[in-house]
């Protein structure tokens, strides 16, 4: 991510020189695919141009040389678009950065009952709440707090870290790189245990 900063830091000084500018939408879907084109094309030729990318998780699509070029978002992540073109007066430089956003699945919710043979369990659990207390700090609040269960949570971060915590409503750190991708959370009470697991996409908390 510094490279890309750096990168871009360079480019832009570049860009305000040569007072290039690429048009086109500054963020993509992953597989969406979006025409980028330079808004003053002052080149000698019409292939002339030369388009590439710094980031890996794009594609680009059609002829590199000409004036516009087609961009496919693969995974999320920042990219810079970069276009240099042989102008009168030189080589002409400007650059774009693009945002790939991956789009947030379908949370998954499992609601089990193991070690129970109590058909009529008194869990009453159908979701929990993300709050967001402090810069990468989360606390997950049950929406029926009023009854007496015991909790048990364990949270999976995306590089396999696991934390857990028995407090009602706990609290964990998170990051873009270091995001919670599953939450299970043990409910016990005096006739029952249920427990209940959501999982999350990557780009969750990257908007969180």
């Amino acid at each position: 991510m510094s490279k890309i900063v750096f990168l871009f830091g360079f480019l832009s000084f570049v860009n305000g020189i040569s007072q290039c500018y690429i048009l086109g939408k500054p963020s993509i879907k992953a597989g969406e695919t979006e025409t980028y084109t330079v808004e003053k094309d002052i080149a000698q030729c019409g292939d002339c141009h030369l388009w590439t990318t710094h980031g890996g998780n794009v594609t680009l699509q059609g002829n590199v040389k000409q004036n516009s070029i087609k961009l496919t978002g693969n995974t999320g992540g920042q990219t810079i678009l970069s276009l240099a073109m042989l102008a009168p007066q030189g080589m002409v430089q400007c650059s774009k950065i693009v945002e790939v956003t991956e789009p947030v699945k379908n949370i998954t919710i499992y609601k089990t009952a193991p070690g129970s043979t109590n058909g009529n369990c008194d869990i009453d659990f159908n979701e929990y709440q993300e709050l967001k207390v402090a810069d990468g700090m989360v606390l997950f609040s049950p929406t029926e707090t009023e009854r007496n269960y015991k909790y048990e949570w364990t949270v999976i971060y995306s590089d396999g870290e696991q934390k857990q915590s028995t407090e009602k409503k706990p609290q964990f750190p998170f990051s873009q790189d270091h995001g919670i991708i599953s939450v299970a959370v043990k409910m016990i009470s005096g006739n029952c245990m249920r427990t209940f697991t959501k999982t999350y996409d990557s780009n969750f908390w990257n908007n969180f």
